[in-house]
C-alpha cells in the first residue's frame, strides 16, 4: 500500500470518527479518533530529493 492511500484512509476514519464523536455522547468515537490522530503523526514522511 502507498502512502497516499494510507493518509486518506486515515483522514476519513478522521472525520467519521469527529462526526460521530460530536452527534454522539460514547467515547468509543473520541478513542478512535485518538488512535487515528496518532497513527496519521507518526506516518513517515517522503524523503525530501
Amino acid at each position: 500500500m502507498n502512502t497516499a492511500m494510507l493518509k486518506g484512509i486515515l483522514l476519513v476514519m478522521i472525520i467519521v470518527s469527529l462526526f460521530l464523536a460530536v452527534t454522539s455522547y460514547s467515547p468509543i468515537y473520541l478513542m478512535t479518533l485518538g488512535i487515528a490522530i496518532f497513527c496519521l503523526s507518526i506516518m513517515p514522511k517522503p524523503p525530501k530529493e
